[in-house]
């Protein structure tokens, strides 16, 4: 699957430069996303959970 991402610079840096280069595994874009500031308390909330949890639980938290 392809993916193409359109981020701010400030973005940039949650990704290793090997995936800038490449492709982007699950775990990581999943991480990005959370790291980004795009999901917001009320999300972790409806989902009865912490972004701390959901980070710990992919493992970089």
């Amino acid at each position: 699957m392809n993916v193409i991402l359109r981020e701010r610079s400030s973005h940039r840096t949650a990704f290793p430069a090997a995936t800038r280069a490449g492709e982007i595994d699950p775990r990581t874009l999943g991480y990005g996303i959370i790291q980004s500031g795009e999901l917001g308390p009320m999300f972790f909330m409806a989902l009865g959970t912490t972004k701390q949890d959901v980070l710990g639980a992919l493992g970089a938290g």
